[in-house]
């Protein structure tokens, strides 16, 4: 009778719970801070964009930290590596974009308290860890983060580093979609290494990683041309129509399909597949959101563009059809 009553959520599907509440809370913290009339809109893109450093630089320093034994993450069970990504996008929404937004309207003694609320927070997110380090070490580096994070801030909204943006941005969606993700897929569902898998093909890895150099082309492309980046909350001022955007309309989508499939076909993975598949769906139904408004902010220019160039797949006579447009 024991045996057929149904169990009480045990601690790593209570845990499961709780990470994936962490995701989506952070999720809805960003959509609200996007929404807040309070900000800006240049002070809203550039503490997206700090918000993105802090993360980085969080998982960076915990990868480090659990790489040299100092740091074993509460969340281990064989989960992102010793890694909580999940706690450290709540990090970045919290004390990354969220402090960025409110840094711009409050006094210099407000920001003071801001800056000594954000480093005890990420004290606080501590405590879920076992390491050796000092309070004072731990201090340190969460205050370094901190500073790092508002300098970014400051950077962007000063538009200062827009190339560095517009690479940054495609190396951090290759990073999470297109490697984490499928790792973490191929790791919890079948045991086995994405990593080691993908490198023993010495010719699929050199397509992954050709097709990877296609995105960042695509971002450099839209930052000297369009003084913009291939986010939406950061996009380009003019309408591009150079480099890969002379070949396909949406060479970010069309590289990314491209990895997720190869991924997908070079492991033999049936998760992976599926998880290929809702890259396809989600592609398409963005894709298709930004061909409509780039129609309405462009009109006939897009129209006639959108004529001579296809979406995904470049056709071989692309570049000449391109070259007399532009020249007429």
């Amino acid at each position: 009778m024991n045996d057929m009553a149904i169990s009480p959520l045990h601690g790593p599907d209570l845990e499961s719970a709780l990470r994936l509440a962490l995701v989506v809370a952070a999720a809805f913290l960003l959509r609200a801070i996007w929404q807040s009339p309070g900000a800006a809109l240049p002070v809203k893109k550039a503490a997206f964009c700090a918000g993105i450093v802090c993360f980085f630089s969080n998982c960076a320093l915990d990868l480090w930290l659990a790489a040299h034994g100092i740091q074993v993450s509460a969340f281990q069970r064989g989960l992102y590596h010793g890694i909580a990504i999940d706690r450290n996008m709540v990090l970045a929404a919290v004390t990354g974009s969220g402090l960025c937004v409110l840094w711009e309207s409050v006094s210099w003694r407000m920001k003071a308290v801001l800056f000594v609320l954000c480093v005890g927070a990420m004290r606080l997110a501590d405590r879920v860890n076992e390491h050796t380090l000092t309070i004072g070490w731990e201090l340190s580096r969460r205050a370094t983060i901190t500073m790092i994070t508002l300098f970014s801030f400051k950077l962007v909204l000063r538009d200062r580093v827009l190339l560095v943006r517009a690479i940054g941005y495609p190396v951090m969606n290759i990073s999470v979609l297109y490697m984490l993700i499928p790792s973490l897929i191929l790791e919890f569902s079948e045991r086995r290494v994405f990593f080691r898998e993908i490198a023993a093909s010495p010719l699929t890895l050199t397509v992954l990683l050709g097709l990877s150099a296609a995105i960042i082309w695509s971002g450099i492309s839209l930052a000297r041309e369009g003084r913009g980046t291939t986010q939406q909350f950061d996009a380009t001022s003019r309408f591009v129509t150079s480099g890969p955007y002379a070949y396909v309309r949406h060479p970010v989508y069309a590289a990314s399909f491209a990895i997720a499939a190869i991924e997908s076909l070079s492991t033999g993975s049936l998760y992976l597949l599926v998880y290929t598949l809702d890259v396809a769906i989600l592609i398409k139904f963005i894709a298709a959101w930004e061909e409509k408004k780039l129609r309405v902010c462009f009109g006939c220019h897009y129209e006639n563009y959108a004529k001579a160039v296809p979406a995904y797949i470049p056709r071989l006579s692309q570049r000449k059809l391109m070259n007399a447009d532009e020249n007429s």
